[in-house]
């Protein structure tokens, strides 16, 4: 049969719709969005199709196939808006046990599993999962996309691939550039060597804008939109700009918590922490907190450049030395607290021997870099800081939150991962942990798991601290859980525990195999008896009809 039916619970009856696009036995149905769903069963061949009714324009569309294979008398289920399919029988006569979800339902197989289409509109490579509209398998592989393949190899194409914490965008040589275009102007390029250029530019140094006269080159704080009310750089002919938003800001530069130099509207002063400063040039300025040597012979034995015996400020070449570029370094402060190296493109604050590009101190600070300061102390700011043994990321207090994004065009980018300031963190995938055997030794079997798992209590419960979440919350007490599994609770320094509740799942599903166990038991004992029954009603009808003769 194929034609269908509507129930209305008000008046006790059936009224009926569209028919089903065949006739069918023993199929399987369900409920889920709004939507009616009907599938496999038999026809003359075994389906493995599904189809969706919508009541709303009383008609029926195909989805999708659920598997390779027909089958008929199968159960159906829908949990936590998840619809799902199991059991029944195929055309060989064999009973089945596999189980599908949602994805497999609405699926379209190319070629076994290297190609997968979910209707509608998503497509997977090496992969059935369908979360994005075009997903390829999670493996590492230089090479996921060739746009251009110079030589059949994991490096000379152009294109993207994926490795360990890494998204590759690869060009074939170093000769090769990335370019970034906004309709026909190059806007972003990225060469082979590692170099930037900003706004058409081909890099000679590492980052590069266009040779263009403007104000505002590099914003670190905008006030007002305009080329002057902003704190950064920029250039104008035959300058250099670096630029503060008023005249009531400040140039400022320190050394440790020492304001060393300062630039306020007209007005230069050295050293106003130590109210001396006095200025030398050509010269050692007696008693100076900063003095300049000029020409050949220099102080301290410089060939050319500014230097200084015991001044905060040293500039220069080392002996013999002819080259045009700075080949030393460049030190503000005696106690060298910011010290640049110009041959290298090092710079160290707090420090005299930088080996990455920027490095601070190895000191234990929660303010390493702030980028927007609330409050002048060591958290009501956004930053970066350190502390025993922790890389410290912070915002500045209550609503704030960390966010982390992935760019998805010039103007938009995806929000990736939100941590809240109540400890509360959202995802925009999925969370999976490392679990290949090959990762694991010393592997055994959960066992005596039935006394240890049901021993648990489960509570709701509500934070103490006002600034976490203080929505219902469910789960177990550590203490409880450490009693019992020691193994699933940590400690942090201050003796606090947590608990890895993944960890638990493993001893929930071998219990779960005991509750089988004992179901199967249980049902074969049933059917036995039930077969006994039916035994001794046999019998019993059979001396009845004697007793009767």
């Amino acid at each position: 049969m194929s034609d269908f039916y509507k129930y209305n619970p008000s008046t006790n009856t059936w009224t009926q719709v569209s028919d089903f696009v065949e006739a069918r036995s023993s199929a399987v149905a369900f409920s889920w969005k709004g939507k009616g769903y009907v599938g496999t069963g038999y026809t003359g061949q075994y389906k493995n199709d599904f189809y969706k009714y919508d009541p709303n324009l009383d008609s029926w569309a195909f989805v999708g196939y659920m598997d390779t294979i027909g089958r008929y008398e199968a159960c159906a289920f829908v949990l936590n808006d998840i619809p799902y399919i199991l059991t029944g029988s195929n055309g060989g006569g064999q009973r089945l046990k596999s189980m599908f979800s949602r994805v497999d339902v609405q699926k379209t197989i190319i070629n076994g599993a290297d190609i997968s289409i979910l209707n509608p509109g998503r497509l997977s490579i090496g992969t059935t999962v369908h979360n994005g509209y075009l997903q390829i398998a999670n493996t590492a592989d230089n090479r996921k996309i060739v746009l251009n393949e110079v030589v059949n190899d994991n490096t000379q194409y152009d294109g993207f691939g994926t490795n360990t914490n890494e998204l590759r965008y690869n060009v074939a040589s170093t000769a090769s550039s990335h370019n970034f275009y906004a309709n026909t102007s190059n806007i972003f390029t990225i060469k082979g060597n590692g170099k930037i250029g900003i706004n058409g530019v081909s890099p000679n140094g590492l980052l590069q804008f266009p040779n263009t006269a403007d104000n505002r080159k590099i914003v670190l704080n905008e006030v007002v939109n305009d080329n002057t009310q902003y704190d950064g750089f920029g250039t104008n002919t035959n300058e250099l700009r670096y630029n503060v938003a008023n005249t009531a800001s400040i140039h400022n530069f320190y050394a440790n918590t020492n304001k060393r130099f300062s630039i306020l509207g007209p007005a230069v002063s050295f050293d106003p922490d130590q109210n001396a400063g006095t200025i030398g040039i050509g010269q050692i300025a007696d008693g100076g907190m900063w003095s300049v040597g000029l020409g050949i012979g220099g102080n301290n034995g410089n060939t050319w450049g500014i230097g200084s015996g015991g001044g905060s400020l040293y500039i220069g070449l080392g002996n013999g030395v002819t080259s045009n570029s700075i080949q030393t370094a460049i030190e503000f402060n005696k106690n060298r607290n910011i010290h640049l190296v110009p041959i290298s493109g090092k710079v160290g604050l707090g420090m005299t021997a930088p080996n990455g590009e920027l490095q601070f101190a190895n000191t234990m600070n929660n303010r390493k870099i702030v980028l927007w300061e609330v409050a002048n102390n060591d958290h009501q700011f956004y930053g970066i800081g350190i502390e025993s043994g922790t890389l410290r990321y912070q915002v500045a207090g209550g609503g704030n939150v960390h966010r982390f994004y992935a760019g998805t065009s010039a103007t938009t980018s995806n929000l990736l991962v939100t941590i809240f300031d109540d400890g509360n963190v959202t995802i925009a995938g999925a969370l999976t942990q490392n679990s290949d055997a090959a990762l694991k030794k010393n592997i055994l079997p959960i066992s005596s798991s039935v006394s240890s798992i049901l021993a648990l209590q489960g509570y709701h419960y509500q934070w103490k601290d006002g600034f976490k979440d203080q929505n219902l919350q469910s789960g177990f007490l550590a203490q409880e859980v450490e009693k019992i599994y020691p193994h699933l609770v940590s400690k942090d320094e201050k003796g606090l525990r947590s608990v890895n509740y993944i960890g638990l799942m493993p001893y929930m599903v071998e219990e779960m195999k005991v509750q089988q166990r004992k179901y199967t038991a249980l049902s074969e004992e049933h059917d036995l008896l039930k077969n006994k029954y039916t035994d001794l009603e046999q019998r019993l009808k059979i001396l009845e009809d004697k007793l009767r003769e």
